[in-house]
């Protein structure tokens, strides 16, 4: 499963890079660029949602500590 990641996320580095060559990209380059850093440096954004009580902050404290 890790190395299936490592190849997807490689292949989409090279996806990148190639829209960042491409001519008349350059209003959306800054947000290709910033993505594109958020994948090299493994950058992940995690959210919890669920009903009221339903153990969200447990999971969370169980998860940190």
């Amino acid at each position: 499963m890790l190395h299936d990641y490592k190849k997807k996320r490689q292949e989409l580095l090279e996806k990148y890079e190639k829209l960042l060559t491409l001519p008349n990209i350059s209003p959306k380059s800054i947000i290709i660029e910033e993505k594109k850093k958020q994948l090299e440096e493994e950058h992940f954004f995690v959210s919890f949602t669920g009903q009221i009580k339903a153990g969200k902050s447990t999971l969370i404290n169980a998860l940190i500590f």
